[in-house]
């Protein structure tokens, strides 16, 4: 004994050799973990209809050369922004109809320290396609000065909105029109943009914006772009300057437009809701007389 004990003291690699087992040993007998939690995750799908349901029906008469709408509703539960894209299919084969996909905001009056809305018979009412190359659009608008210039315009915030406004970051200008001897307007075009609504740049798109909880608004869509209804003598550079303030249409919720042109297809829905979704089919004076199916799936654009 003696004599294995004298050679590991004259072999200092055979000591730490056995040293490392002798801790090996001892390391197994360690805790290698503290505690273990174990959930269970019901997720359910962000993007449905309103009514809980990720499947809407609808059925229509009809002579060719009409257009039709189906109104809906349309909801992204999620906190998260989701990227969306409109797909179409027909059964039997549907050459001669067309199917988009739109929504409708109202502008109106507001109190300019309350920004309560009023003057309810002073309004006008924009149905714009949600995706598309061009900005398509149908609007009416009632109450407003008798043959006076009128623009309509996207207004971005900046991103220090409350210390500098302008509503041209970037801005644009959507149309240009006079009203009637009675004071409405009544158009349908389109403008080609060459941006998504929001743009990028556009603090009421961002993740900071919410505005179905600002006590002033509770709109349905929490975030995205703000279309107004302007004296066109107010408007200049894609701004305003407030001078006849009380006579502006301002929305009374936010909008999303996918420029199909400028990224794709991918409509960028953020939290919140589409109150007034409509899908439109308009069928060719020269269709063939049958039952067709219109399939209109929503698909994630990932």
């Amino acid at each position: 004994m003696n004599k294995i004990k004298k050679f590991i003291k004259s072999s200092p690699v055979l000591a730490i050799v056995l040293g490392l087992v002798i801790a090996g040993g001892v390391s197994a007998a360690l805790l290698t973990v503290y505690v273990t939690m174990t959930g269970t995750a019901n997720v359910e799908q962000a993007v449905i209809f309103c009514n809980n349901d990720p499947i809407a029906a609808y059925s229509l008469t009809s002579y060719a050369g009409d257009t039709h709408t189906a109104d809906d509703c349309l909801v992204n539960r999620s906190y998260t922004t989701a990227p969306v894209k409109f797909v179409t299919s027909y059964s039997p084969d549907g050459i001669g109809i067309t199917t988009t996909y739109w929504n409708s905001v109202t502008l109106r009056n507001k109190d300019l320290t309350t920004w309560a809305e009023i003057n309810p018979d002073t309004n006008a009412v924009l149905k714009y396609e949600l995706a598309a190359d061009e900005f398509n659009y149908e609007l009416e608008a009632t109450g407003l000065d008798a043959e006076t210039s009128y623009t309509l315009m996207y207004y971005a915030d900046r991103q220090d909105r409350f210390n500098n406004w302008g509503g041209d970051h970037p801005g644009a200008k959507i149309l240009t029109a006079i009203t009637d001897d009675a004071g409405k307007l009544s158009l349908v075009g389109s403008k080609n943009l060459n941006k998504n609504l929001p743009h990028d740049n556009d603090w009421n798109g961002s993740a900071d914006a919410n505005y179905c909880t600002e006590a002033s608004d509770k709109y349905d869509l929490c975030r995205g772009a703000k279309i107004w209804l302007v004296p066109t003598s107010d408007y200049s550079d894609k701004a305003v300057d407030w001078t006849n303030a009380n006579k502006y249409l301002f929305e009374t919720d936010l909008i999303v437009y996918d420029d199909t042109d400028a990224d794709g297809e991918a409509l960028l829905l953020g939290e919140g809701t589409l109150t007034n979704f409509f899908v439109k089919n308009a069928f060719a004076i020269n269709m063939q007389p049958a039952v067709y199916t219109i399939t209109s799936k929503l698909k994630p654009a990932i």
